[in-house]
């Protein structure tokens, strides 16, 4: 079950006037782990299914593996207010490794 919380526009491109609007959810945690679940059996047969080094399936895989991560620990958050032991890299911070 979602619920709907809250719906805000934002400006994102100053130069462009392009707008995204953000829909804040709830979603029930047993749900966003199951998804969870499918997100990393899809992304292990994406990667022992790879056809090259450069394969879109695997990247493809890795992206809805880590949506459906953050929103099972939101949704555990917001639930129970607990927390899993893991957080997504992002580009950046693969960035701020390779400077030190």
């Amino acid at each position: 079950m979602i619920k709907v919380l809250a719906i805000d526009t934002y400006l994102i491109c100053h130069f462009c006037a392009v707008r995204a609007t953000v829909i804040y959810m709830t979603v029930d945690p047993r749900a966003a782990l199951d998804r969870f679940i499918a997100a990393l059996e899809a992304h292990y047969s994406a990667v022992t299914n790879r056809r090259g080094d450069d394969d879109p399936a695997v990247d493809d895989a890795y992206y809805v593996l880590a949506d459906a991560f953050d929103v099972y620990d939101e949704a555990l958050g917001l639930a129970y207010g607990e927390a899993t032991p893991f957080m997504v890299a992002d580009d950046e911070d693969d960035d701020d490794e390779v400077d030190d």
